[in-house]
């Protein structure tokens, strides 16, 4: 096993034991998985080790470091100060937003992501303003 994978199992295993995943009923397995998820990716972007490879210009070599690399890089940032989670307010409607994640990156450009669980081997990925 790569010692990314180590890793991460040791990541997903931790949250899942602090969200108490194996004795939870199947809906609320369901939700709690969907904030384990999105735990997890904000773990990824606040990690300091990260943000220094991205900065050095070290080659992404594992699949967390592209995840990271594209992301910030699709935004047309090169260099990272400071990355924030702001707390993702619900609609102006009242409703749940559709953001998971709200990252600030050097408190000028704001990144949000929707997070999902699937079991299913195809997804799909989408990208827009509404």
């Amino acid at each position: 096993m790569k010692p990314e994978s180590a890793d991460m199992i040791r990541r997903i295993d931790r949250l899942y034991e602090k969200y108490d995943i194996c004795n939870l009923s199947r809906g609320a397995k369901t939700d709690a998985l969907g904030d384990v998820y999105e735990e997890l990716v904000e773990e990824i972007f606040m990690d300091p080790e990260l943000w220094d490879d991205f900065n050095s210009g070290t080659p992404p070599t594992t699949d967390v470091e592209k995840l990271f690399y594209e992301t910030i890089g699709d935004y047309g940032v090169g260099y990272i100060e400071t990355i924030e989670t702001p707390k993702v307010k619900v609609r102006e409607s009242g409703g749940s937003p559709k953001t998971d994640v709200h990252l600030l990156v050097n408190n000028r450009v704001q990144i949000k992501l929707s997070i999902k669980h699937s079991q299913s081997q195809h997804v799909t990925v989408g990208e827009f303003d509404v």
